[in-house]
Formats: C-alpha cells, sequence, structure tokens
C-alpha cells in the first residue's frame, strides 16, 4: 500500500512538502486500521510546515491478495 502526506503551506503560492511512503499491511475485506508509518526529516530540513497550513493524506495504491493492483493515478485518468 502506498500513500503520501501533503503539507501546504498557509500562502498557497509558496510549494507544498510533500512525503510519500510504503508499507506492507494485510487489511482483510470490512477491516479498518490506522497507517501509521515514521518519517525522517533532516537536521537541516525546515520543519515550519508540520505546524502551520494544511496537511492531506492521500492513498495512491493498494495490492490486493489477487495481486491485482489500484493505483490513484489510473483513476484520474478515467
Amino acid at each position: 500500500m502506498g500513500w503520501e502526506v501533503v503539507f501546504a503551506e498557509p500562502d498557497e503560492s509558496k510549494g507544498a512538502k510533500r512525503y510519500s511512503t510504503q508499507l506492507k499491511q494485510q487489511i482483510t475485506p470490512g477491516e479498518t486500521q490506522t497507517l501509521v508509518k515514521e518519517i525522517h526529516i533532516k537536521p537541516e530540513e525546515s520543519t515550519r510546515h508540520l505546524s502551520s497550513g494544511t496537511r492531506r493524506v492521500r492513498l495512491t495504491r493498494v495490492e490486493y491478495a489477487d495481486g491485482s493492483v489500484w493505483r490513484a493515478d489510473e483513476e484520474r485518468k478515467q
């Protein structure tokens, strides 16, 4: 499963900080789970985006037990 977290500055003219990650975790049909993944930030990297602006989480990819894959990018093309 892949997802990304996007932090946008309050001033939309400034770029957003994007973190993408993947996690292998089995989820059975009808089950709900909280997904957690640590994001490491370099010491020289600004952390202002963590406390200001908005945060959005987007699911980007799901691989099913039968081997089929759903990708968010493919859904947007339809």
